[in-house]
């Protein structure tokens, strides 16, 4: 059974890994022909990898499931270019890369931050530990690609400026996701910035999606006296509805969810003038493009698009297949009865 796998920007490689070992395989798209990749080191062969990411098209970041190592493996070559052991305390789970940055986050809570291009440690985010109550769940770079975005399992994001090794101060680097976006009981399991939009981002779980405009936040945050917002905390840790009584969903203020998805296990974000065209070429073909305006739109081909993500979902009909079969009180009584 496959437990990670990733595929390279320009799809012209792609890793699995399982119990046996880590695999690399070349891809030529246009001819459909597969290759693996001969060569790599026997220590990678071998090794179970909890997350694999490509953080360019030939340098491949690898977190061993049992111990708190990191791997940065040179697919061209292929050789292992660094390994860095002294950084994090437990196992890697998740990765982030963006241009010359490489964040990773252990099972104990502690990100910390690469650099790609001189392959040393740069910086630990101040966020995680093992005495911490919110341990790290997902992370992404924004558009910027030099602001680190942390969502905790206590729904509250962090945004940390990677060059400044510093919280930010143009935007809330400390925001709470109200309750009425995401659920108390429900995790956000992944970050996306929508391609071509700026100060916004994507937040999904398996339930839900929503976005967030940290520009909008911060003007909010500023207008709002220190009084209202330990009232809008309070609120949202209830699990109330905002003051005028209209949820997110309305598209109202710096948040937005929208409807329709669920059993979400993956979602990235599409370039519109790419994609737009191929993907919609079918008339038939209906999407909802999340506008930065806030508001859902529903068009065929040749609409007009701001943002367009891809979603991988699990159909319902095999999640109801994959029960147990439902529990007959009738049997059990009367075989009871049988015995008596």
């Amino acid at each position: 059974q496959i437990a990670a796998s990733a595929i390279a920007p320009d799809g012209g490689h792609f890793a699995a890994s399982d119990e046996a070992g880590t695999r690399v395989f070349s891809a030529n798209i246009e001819d459909l022909e597969v290759r693996r990749v001969k060569g790599l080191p026997a220590e990678v062969l071998k090794l179970a990898a909890r997350a694999l990411l490509f953080c360019s098209t030939s340098l491949l970041a690898i977190a061993p499931r049992g111990r708190p190592e990191l791997l940065l493996l040179d697919v061209s070559r292929p050789a292992i270019a660094t390994r860095f052991e002294a950084e994090h305390r437990a196992p890697i789970f998740v990765f982030a890369s963006e241009g010359e940055w490489l964040a990773s986050a252990d099972l104990d809570g502690e990100v910390h931050v690469f650099s790609l291009d001189n392959l040393q440690h740069h910086s630990r985010v101040p966020v995680g530990g093992r005495e911490a109550t919110g341990k790290p769940t997902a992370l992404c770079f924004d558009a910027a690609r030099h602001r680190l975005v942390v969502a905790l399992s206590t729904h509250t994001l962090i945004v940390y400026d990677v060059e400044a090794q510093a919280l930010v101060t143009t935007v809330p680097s400390l925001l709470l996701v109200p309750r009425h976006i995401v659920r108390r009981h429900e995790r956000i399991c992944g970050v996306a910035v929508p391609p071509g939009t700026k100060d916004k981002l994507l937040l999904w779980g398996h339930t839900f999606l929503a976005r967030v405009d940290l520009a909008s936040a911060a003007a909010d945050a500023a207008e709002e006296t220190p009084r209202l917002q330990r009232k809008k905390r309070r609120k949202s840790k209830d699990g109330a509805p905002d003051s005028d009584g209209e949820g997110a969903d309305k598209g109202n203020g710096a948040w937005k969810s929208y409807d329709g998805f669920q059993h979400i296990v993956a979602l990235c974000g599409l370039d519109d003038s790419q994609w737009g065209s191929p993907l919609l070429a079918d008339n038939k073909v209906t999407t909802a493009a999340v506008q930065p305006g806030g508001k859902r739109q529903r068009s065929g081909a040749g609409g007009c698009k701001r943002a367009m993500v891809l979603t991988m979902e699990v159909d319902p009909k095999a999640i109801l297949q994959s029960l147990p079969p439902a529990f007959e009180r009738k049997k059990y009584e009367s075989l009871d009865k049988t015995r008596k």
